[in-house]
């Protein structure tokens, strides 16, 4: 048998067969080269860009501290960023809505039993079950007090693998607006102890009360939609105003009143908002001055609404506790009387000296309003309020602090300016129950009524409408006379949209800021 000789290049049949090989091996690299360069081309024309995702940049007052729901607001914030979703919310019509529950239904004064719906999926693919809605809820209800404000403490358990069950300390017929409340969003720990969230957007990075960027959940409907988004805390409103004007924002929240007509004038779009919060003041009846109604009374009638409205170029006088469109807000007469407000504090012993200061057993009427940055608003009102007590003969000094909360807690204040949304849940009882009951967590006026206490039992009880509204109004008559809180301004808003996204509609005052129907034109 004749052996094939391969050892050598110049064999005949081998070189010819690599010169084939060579002609082939030439041919798909030019190929190659062709469809490369025809691919950069393309690109710089245009004709193969790859789709780009687009960035929707927020601009507003706050930005989370956190992602833990049991701590403090964190739950609100989250909402308002669009991560989180509680069992039911507020919808535009200002009706209770869900997306998460099937059914609920009142097995007795205190039982509730919540069946969920089977499709709802976390931003980590896993499903939102009895157990995870059960131990979440739980877990905020044991570590933040406010949960616990409008049906005392609240216990859930999964009866199944979707359906909950819910006993609270106090008989409530208004379960849906528990669970609207900011505090009981839905979430779960993973083994990573990371927070996990079901809302249209997820968490991308945070920078606490600075910045967070966001990314569309891709297990809520219609993701693709969606753009990515960066939510950015401006304390200032000025620097608010100019980010927006410089066009680095699409959305700026809260552009106070007094910008809104020269940003319009330069081509902007604005929007005005139905707000929801109110602007109000806490009076501290720890302090042995304010303690007094005469004294309170007075500092009631000292202060001018017209004015407040006057320096933030907007906004109605209140008539109660809630804003004016709720039906259930108060129906006081709120006007200033400085002759009467001076006569009273003449009856409480304190009177004008010679250098035109108030005092009492040689001692000044001195008293320190404190508010906080992040509602520019109030550092308006406070600098207005300051100057109309000057007027009535006090020494009324102003503060400002970065945590509001701690100094409400502590006590240490005599008149604390603060906003709220005061019907977040479309039903009076929360805002009610968390800062005007003895126990309550948020009670930072050490504020304690039998009067108003035997109002809010039957207004926690009731689920009819209208005697909700009597009720409600009851609440606030008594929050008059007895004055732990004095009521300021009903505000308004205007939120600023660049054009490609113009047609977004902030509803909910700031709750509900980064939607899921938030898309880029």
């Amino acid at each position: 048998m004749k052996k094939e000789n391969y050892s050598g290049a110049n064999t005949p049949n081998l070189k010819l067969k690599m010169n084939k090989m060579l002609l082939m091996m030439m041919a798909v690299l030019l190929v190659f080269i062709s469809c490369s360069k025809g691919k950069g081309e393309g690109d710089k024309k245009g004709a193969s860009e790859p789709k780009t995702v687009k960035t929707v940049n927020v601009g507003q007052g706050y930005v989370a501290s956190g992602l833990d729901p049991g701590d403090g607001g964190t739950g609100w914030a989250l909402t308002s960023h669009g991560i989180s979703e509680n069992l039911y919310f507020v919808n535009k019509k200002g009706e209770l809505d869900t997306r998460l529950v099937e059914s609920i239904s009142q097995k007795n004064d205190n039982e509730w039993e919540v069946k969920l719906k089977k499709d709802i999926l976390f931003s980590d693919g896993t499903k939102v079950d009895a157990k995870a809605v059960s131990d979440a809820l739980n877990r905020t209800n044991e570590k933040n007090a406010i949960a616990r404000g409008t049906a005392g403490a609240l216990k859930f358990s999964p009866i199944d693998e979707f359906t909950v069950n819910i006993k609270s300390e106090k008989p409530t017929k208004i379960m849906k607006a528990v669970l609207a409340e900011w505090t009981n969003v839905i979430y779960k720990v993973n083994d990573k102890g990371e927070f996990i969230f079901t809302g249209p957007f997820a968490v991308e990075s945070l920078t606490p009360n600075t910045e967070v960027k966001l990314a569309p959940n891709k297990y809520f409907p219609d993701a693709e939609k969606r753009p990515n988004v960066t939510v950015k805390e401006f304390k200032d409103p000025n620097a608010l105003k100019l980010a927006f004007e410089n066009n680095e924002l699409d959305i700026a929240v809260s552009i106070p009143s007094e910008f809104a007509e020269s940003l319009q004038k330069s081509g902007h779009t604005l929007k005005p908002m139905e707000v929801g919060y109110q602007y109000f003041a806490f009076v501290n009846l720890t302090n042995k001055v304010l303690s007094n109604a005469k004294v309170r009374e007075a500092l009631d009638l000292a202060i001018n609404r017209d004015e407040m409205i006057a320096s933030l170029h907007g906004g109605k006088k209140p008539t109660g506790f809630f804003a004016g469109y709720f039906p259930f807000t108060g129906k006081a007469d709120i006007s200033s009387d400085v002759n009467k407000a001076a006569s009273l504090l003449d009856e409480a012993g304190w009177k004008l000296n010679t250098q035109g200061i108030r005092e009492k057993d040689g001692k000044p009427l001195s008293l320190t309003l404190v508010t906080y940055p992040q509602r520019p608003d109030l550092v308006t009102l406070m600098q207005v309020m300051s100057s109309q007590l000057k007027k009535m003969g006090i020494d009324a000094k102003t503060e400002i602090s970065e945590n509001i909360g701690e100094v409400g807690a502590s006590k240490k204040f005599d008149i604390m300016l603060y906003a709220q949304h005061t019907a977040s849940t479309g039903v009076p009882t929360f805002s009610l129950n968390q800062f005007f009951r003895p126990k309550a967590s948020n009670n930072y006026t050490g504020y304690s009524s039998k009067e108003f206490e035997d109002v809010m039992k039957k207004l926690d009880a009731t689920g009819d409408q209208q005697e909700m509204i009597k009720l409600a109004v009851e609440a606030q008559d008594i929050l008059k006379k007895d004055r732990p809180v004095l009521f300021l301004v009903d505000p308004v808003w205007y939120v600023g949209l660049s054009d490609k996204v113009k047609d977004y509609e902030v509803w909910g005052a700031d709750y509900y800021i980064v939607r899921a129907d938030l898309t880029v034109k």
